[in-house]
Protein backbone atom coordinates (compact mmCIF):
# COMPACT_ATOMS: atom_id res chain seq x y z
CA UNK A 1 0.00 0.00 0.00
CA UNK A 2 2.71 2.46 1.00
CA UNK A 3 4.94 1.73 -1.98
CA UNK A 4 2.01 2.04 -4.41
CA UNK A 5 1.09 5.39 -2.87
CA UNK A 6 4.68 6.63 -3.14
CA UNK A 7 4.80 5.65 -6.81
CA UNK A 8 1.65 7.70 -7.43
CA UNK A 9 3.11 10.66 -5.55
CA UNK A 10 6.37 10.71 -7.49
CA UNK A 11 4.59 10.00 -10.79
CA UNK A 12 2.59 13.18 -10.16
CA UNK A 13 5.85 15.13 -10.22
CA UNK A 14 6.08 15.61 -6.46
CA UNK A 15 9.11 15.06 -4.24
CA UNK A 16 8.83 12.57 -1.39
CA UNK A 17 11.24 12.45 1.54
CA UNK A 18 11.39 9.98 4.43
CA UNK A 19 12.45 11.92 7.56
CA UNK A 20 13.49 9.32 10.11
CA UNK A 21 15.67 8.77 13.14
CA UNK A 22 17.15 5.72 11.41
CA UNK A 23 19.59 5.50 8.54
CA UNK A 24 17.98 4.01 5.45
CA UNK A 25 21.04 2.27 4.01
CA UNK A 26 21.01 0.81 0.51
CA UNK A 27 20.49 -2.77 1.74
CA UNK A 28 17.53 -1.77 3.89
CA UNK A 29 16.03 0.24 1.03
CA UNK A 30 16.36 -2.82 -1.22
CA UNK A 31 14.84 -5.22 1.33
CA UNK A 32 11.80 -2.99 1.81
CA UNK A 33 11.39 -2.21 -1.90
CA UNK A 34 11.92 1.51 -1.37
CA UNK A 35 14.98 1.45 -3.62
CA UNK A 36 12.51 1.43 -6.52
CA UNK A 37 10.97 4.73 -5.35
CA UNK A 38 12.39 8.06 -6.50
CA UNK A 39 12.70 9.42 -2.96
CA UNK A 40 15.04 11.44 -0.78
CA UNK A 41 15.99 10.60 2.81
CA UNK A 42 16.50 12.79 5.87
CA UNK A 43 18.21 10.28 8.15
CA UNK A 44 19.33 10.25 11.78
CA UNK A 45 16.93 13.06 12.73
CA UNK A 46 18.52 15.34 10.13
CA UNK A 47 22.21 14.58 10.66
CA UNK A 48 22.41 12.91 7.22
CA UNK A 49 20.57 13.95 4.05
CA UNK A 50 20.68 11.63 1.03
CA UNK A 51 19.38 12.30 -2.49
CA UNK A 52 17.27 10.06 -4.72
CA UNK A 53 20.41 8.40 -6.10
CA UNK A 54 21.78 7.47 -2.68
CA UNK A 55 24.39 10.23 -2.70
CA UNK A 56 25.08 12.19 0.47
CA UNK A 57 23.99 15.82 0.21
CA UNK A 58 24.86 16.92 3.75
CA UNK A 59 26.31 15.55 7.00
CA UNK A 60 26.49 17.06 10.47
CA UNK A 61 28.82 15.21 12.82
CA UNK A 62 29.00 15.17 16.60
CA UNK A 63 32.15 16.88 17.85
CA UNK A 64 35.00 14.64 18.97
CA UNK A 65 35.25 16.67 22.17
CA UNK A 66 31.69 15.69 23.06
CA UNK A 67 32.32 12.05 22.14
CA UNK A 68 35.34 11.86 24.42
CA UNK A 69 33.45 13.53 27.28
CA UNK A 70 30.51 11.11 26.91
CA UNK A 71 32.73 8.04 26.73
CA UNK A 72 34.68 9.13 29.81
CA UNK A 73 31.57 10.02 31.82
CA UNK A 74 29.76 6.73 31.06
CA UNK A 75 32.40 3.99 30.66
CA UNK A 76 29.98 1.06 31.04
CA UNK A 77 26.88 2.10 29.10
CA UNK A 78 26.05 0.34 25.83
CA UNK A 79 25.76 3.27 23.45
CA UNK A 80 25.47 2.70 19.71
CA UNK A 81 27.60 5.20 17.79
CA UNK A 82 26.26 5.61 14.25
CA UNK A 83 28.47 6.85 11.41
CA UNK A 84 27.65 7.31 7.72
CA UNK A 85 28.53 3.68 6.93
CA UNK A 86 29.02 1.77 10.18
CA UNK A 87 27.88 1.56 13.78
CA UNK A 88 30.48 1.25 16.53
CA UNK A 89 29.90 -0.45 19.91
CA UNK A 90 32.06 -1.35 22.88
CA UNK A 91 30.59 -4.82 23.37
CA UNK A 92 31.28 -8.09 21.58
CA UNK A 93 29.21 -9.55 18.76
CA UNK A 94 27.91 -12.27 21.09
CA UNK A 95 26.92 -9.77 23.79
CA UNK A 96 25.22 -7.60 21.20
CA UNK A 97 23.13 -10.52 19.92
CA UNK A 98 22.08 -11.47 23.45
CA UNK A 99 21.21 -7.86 24.30
CA UNK A 100 19.22 -7.50 21.07
CA UNK A 101 17.20 -10.67 21.65
CA UNK A 102 16.36 -9.55 25.21
CA UNK A 103 15.60 -5.98 24.20
CA UNK A 104 11.90 -5.13 24.62
CA UNK A 105 10.28 -3.51 21.62
CA UNK A 106 9.54 0.21 22.08
CA UNK A 107 5.92 0.60 23.23
CA UNK A 108 5.29 2.89 20.27
CA UNK A 109 6.21 0.18 17.74
CA UNK A 110 3.75 -2.44 16.45
CA UNK A 111 4.49 -6.10 17.29
CA UNK A 112 7.21 -7.58 15.07
CA UNK A 113 7.30 -11.13 13.73
CA UNK A 114 10.29 -13.31 14.53
CA UNK A 115 11.25 -13.25 10.84
CA UNK A 116 11.33 -9.44 10.73
CA UNK A 117 13.18 -9.26 14.03
CA UNK A 118 15.86 -11.64 12.73
CA UNK A 119 16.15 -9.63 9.51
CA UNK A 120 16.67 -6.48 11.58
CA UNK A 121 19.34 -8.22 13.66
CA UNK A 122 21.09 -9.39 10.50
CA UNK A 123 21.21 -5.79 9.20
CA UNK A 124 22.66 -4.59 12.50
CA UNK A 125 25.32 -7.29 12.50
CA UNK A 126 26.44 -6.43 8.96
CA UNK A 127 26.89 -2.72 9.65
CA UNK A 128 28.25 -2.92 13.23
CA UNK A 129 31.88 -2.92 14.33
CA UNK A 130 32.23 -4.73 17.67
CA UNK A 131 34.77 -4.62 20.52
CA UNK A 132 35.67 -1.03 19.74
CA UNK A 133 37.83 0.89 22.20
CA UNK A 134 36.83 4.34 23.38
CA UNK A 135 39.86 5.76 21.58
CA UNK A 136 38.76 4.20 18.29
CA UNK A 137 35.17 5.37 18.66
CA UNK A 138 36.26 8.93 19.46
CA UNK A 139 38.20 9.10 16.19
CA UNK A 140 35.23 8.13 14.00
CA UNK A 141 32.82 10.42 12.19
CA UNK A 142 29.75 9.91 14.37
CA UNK A 143 26.41 11.42 13.33
CA UNK A 144 24.10 9.98 15.99
CA UNK A 145 24.26 8.11 19.30
CA UNK A 146 21.48 5.76 20.39
CA UNK A 147 20.76 4.35 23.82
CA UNK A 148 17.69 2.99 25.61
CA UNK A 149 17.14 2.81 29.35
CA UNK A 150 14.32 2.91 31.88
CA UNK A 151 16.70 3.10 34.85
CA UNK A 152 15.90 6.35 36.74
CA UNK A 153 19.48 6.85 37.95
CA UNK A 154 20.96 6.36 34.49
CA UNK A 155 18.41 8.74 33.00
CA UNK A 156 19.08 11.37 35.63
CA UNK A 157 22.84 11.21 35.01
CA UNK A 158 22.44 11.28 31.23
CA UNK A 159 19.98 14.17 31.36
CA UNK A 160 22.31 16.17 33.61
CA UNK A 161 25.23 15.47 31.27
CA UNK A 162 23.26 16.55 28.20
CA UNK A 163 22.08 19.71 29.94
CA UNK A 164 25.69 20.57 30.74
CA UNK A 165 26.68 19.98 27.09
CA UNK A 166 23.61 21.50 25.39
CA UNK A 167 25.82 23.80 23.33
CA UNK A 168 27.38 20.71 21.72
CA UNK A 169 24.62 18.12 21.44
CA UNK A 170 20.86 17.64 21.54
CA UNK A 171 18.63 14.67 22.35
CA UNK A 172 15.45 14.10 20.32
CA UNK A 173 14.21 10.55 20.95
CA UNK A 174 11.17 9.01 19.33
CA UNK A 175 9.75 7.92 22.69
CA UNK A 176 10.27 8.24 26.44
CA UNK A 177 12.77 5.39 26.89
CA UNK A 178 15.19 6.37 24.16
CA UNK A 179 18.15 8.66 23.67
CA UNK A 180 18.89 9.85 20.12
CA UNK A 181 21.79 12.25 20.44
CA UNK A 182 23.02 14.39 17.56
CA UNK A 183 24.99 17.59 17.12
CA UNK A 184 23.31 20.59 18.74
CA UNK A 185 22.30 22.10 15.37
CA UNK A 186 20.50 18.99 14.06
CA UNK A 187 16.74 18.46 13.89
CA UNK A 188 14.26 17.21 11.30
CA UNK A 189 12.62 20.61 10.83
CA UNK A 190 15.83 22.38 9.86
CA UNK A 191 16.92 19.45 7.69
CA UNK A 192 13.66 19.24 5.73
CA UNK A 193 13.69 23.02 5.27
CA UNK A 194 17.29 22.80 3.97
CA UNK A 195 16.36 20.02 1.54
CA UNK A 196 13.29 21.91 0.30
CA UNK A 197 15.44 24.97 -0.41
CA UNK A 198 18.04 22.74 -2.11
CA UNK A 199 15.30 21.41 -4.42
CA UNK A 200 13.85 24.86 -5.07
CA UNK A 201 10.64 24.19 -3.12
CA UNK A 202 9.11 26.84 -0.88
CA UNK A 203 8.13 25.96 2.66
CA UNK A 204 4.50 26.75 1.82
CA UNK A 205 4.67 23.99 -0.80
CA UNK A 206 5.95 21.49 1.77
CA UNK A 207 3.80 19.19 3.92
CA UNK A 208 5.24 17.18 6.82
CA UNK A 209 3.88 14.27 8.87
CA UNK A 210 5.02 12.98 12.25
CA UNK A 211 4.13 11.07 15.39
CA UNK A 212 7.14 11.07 17.75
CA UNK A 213 9.13 13.41 19.93
CA UNK A 214 11.83 13.64 17.27
CA UNK A 215 9.21 15.14 14.91
CA UNK A 216 8.33 18.13 17.11
CA UNK A 217 10.71 20.65 15.54
CA UNK A 218 9.55 19.63 12.07
CA UNK A 219 5.85 19.84 12.94
CA UNK A 220 6.35 23.25 14.57
CA UNK A 221 8.40 24.58 11.64
CA UNK A 222 6.00 24.03 8.75
CA UNK A 223 2.54 25.48 8.16
CA UNK A 224 1.27 22.28 6.54
CA UNK A 225 2.04 19.84 9.35
CA UNK A 226 0.06 16.75 10.32
CA UNK A 227 0.22 14.30 13.20
CA UNK A 228 -1.44 10.89 13.29
CA UNK A 229 -4.05 9.95 15.86
CA UNK A 230 -1.59 7.58 17.56
CA UNK A 231 1.12 10.24 17.84
CA UNK A 232 2.48 11.36 21.21
CA UNK A 233 0.39 14.22 22.66
CA UNK A 234 3.19 16.74 22.10
CA UNK A 235 3.31 15.92 18.38
CA UNK A 236 -0.44 16.38 18.03
CA UNK A 237 -0.15 19.72 19.83
CA UNK A 238 2.71 20.84 17.55
CA UNK A 239 0.95 19.87 14.31
CA UNK A 240 -1.58 22.10 12.59
CA UNK A 241 -3.94 19.17 12.07
CA UNK A 242 -4.45 15.58 13.25
CA UNK A 243 -5.29 12.84 10.75
CA UNK A 244 -6.00 9.08 11.06
CA UNK A 245 -3.95 6.19 12.42
CA UNK A 246 -0.59 4.96 11.11
CA UNK A 247 -1.89 1.39 10.91
CA UNK A 248 -4.61 2.59 8.54
CA UNK A 249 -2.00 4.19 6.24
CA UNK A 250 -3.30 7.65 7.13
CA UNK A 251 -0.20 9.47 5.85
CA UNK A 252 -0.08 8.12 2.26
CA UNK A 253 -3.88 8.34 2.14
CA UNK A 254 -3.82 11.99 3.17
CA UNK A 255 -1.13 12.82 0.60
CA UNK A 256 -3.07 11.14 -2.21
CA UNK A 257 -6.25 12.96 -1.14
CA UNK A 258 -4.35 16.26 -1.25
CA UNK A 259 -3.10 15.48 -4.76
CA UNK A 260 -6.67 14.80 -5.93
CA UNK A 261 -7.86 18.10 -4.44
CA UNK A 262 -5.14 19.96 -6.37
CA UNK A 263 -6.50 18.76 -9.71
Amino acid sequence: VIRDALRQITAAGKYFTAATGRQMRADQMAETGFDEIDMYNVNMNGALIVDNKGQILRKRSISREFLRALLEAFPTLGFEFHGPEHTYVRISREAFIEEFRNRPAPPSMPPMTEEKRNAMLDRFLKKTRFDQSDETIAEQEILKINYRTTDPRERACLNAFLKKHKAEATNAPFDDDGYEITSHNVNKGEAVAWLAAHLGISEDETAVYGDGYNDLKMLEHFTHSYATMDAVPEAKAAARETIGFCADHAVPGHILMTLKEEK
